[in-house]
C-alpha cells in the first residue's frame, strides 16, 4: 500500500511558505521557466503530447 503524502499543504507550516522566493525554493515557476524558452510549435505539441482536455467536463482536445 502507498503511502500518502500531502501536495497542497506539504510546505504549510513552514517558515514564510506563503511568500514567493519560498514557493521559488521549492522548485515554484520551473515549468514556467521551461515553457518561456520553447517556440510556440513545441508548446502545443506538448501540450497535444499530454492528452491534456479541457477542464469543462466535455472531454474536448486540447
Amino acid at each position: 500500500m502507498s503511502v500518502f503524502k500531502p501536495v497542497l499543504t506539504e510546505y504549510i507550516h513552514q517558515k514564510d511558505c506563503h511568500t514567493f522566493p519560498f514557493y521559488k525554493s521549492v522548485g515554484g515557476y520551473t515549468a514556467l521557466e521551461k515553457v518561456l524558452k520553447m517556440n510556440p510549435e513545441d508548446v502545443t505539441q506538448e501540450v497535444k503530447d499530454s492528452n491534456l482536455r479541457g477542464r469543462g467536463g466535455a472531454g474536448f482536445p486540447t
